[in-house]
């Protein structure tokens, strides 16, 4: 069976302009329906602050990737899957939202090593490209491809709305 995206090779982007992707699955807790954004509401910095400030509660364990990133800086084994976003210039974060999280707290703290700083103001991301006309699909594949089968620390409800995205993207 032909992929449904495609991937490019690793590139080093902005971190100013890698915006936070609303369908996280670690975000869907109440509802099984994905959250609409227009393009245009995805680059206002109000939701881009509510995305970030749900991804920093305690349930989505950002502190310790904080640390981390604070003590080692950003490991670029670990780049983000980024979609760019038409005519903007910007790109969504599809795989690698707690990460960012981490980047941009970090990036807040004045406290923060100067040297950690300036690692991550570009990161290391592949960005994803889908053919087809309906993207949820391959989405729903990529978010499924990264996490389900790679033993990533879900809760059960995470788990059920990844496999749930799979199915009814492509009904």
């Amino acid at each position: 069976m032909k992929s449904l995206y495609s991937l490019s090779r690793q590139v080093d982007i902005d971190s100013r302009k890698l915006l936070f992707w609303p369908n996280n699955p670690r975000l869907k807790i109440r509802a099984m329906k994905a959250v609409q954004f227009t393009n245009r509401q995805l680059l206002e910095k109000s939701s881009q602050k509510i995305i970030y400030q749900r991804l920093l509660k305690l349930e989505h364990q950002v502190s310790d990737l904080i640390d981390r990133i604070s003590r080692r800086g950003f490991d670029p084994s670990h780049a983000l899957i980024v979609q760019e976003v038409q005519k903007s210039g910007c790109y969504l974060v599809l795989e690698g939202n707690r990460r960012l999280t981490a980047i941009r707290s970090i990036l807040a703290d004045s406290q923060a090593a100067s040297a950690n700083r300036k690692s991550l103001l570009t990161i290391p991301c592949f960005v994803f490209r889908c053919d087809r006309n309906d993207e949820s699909e391959a989405r729903a594949q990529l978010v499924f491809d990264q996490h389900y089968d790679k033993k990533k620390d879900h809760t059960k409800i995470q788990s059920a709305h990844m496999l749930c995205d799979v199915y009814t993207a492509r009904l």
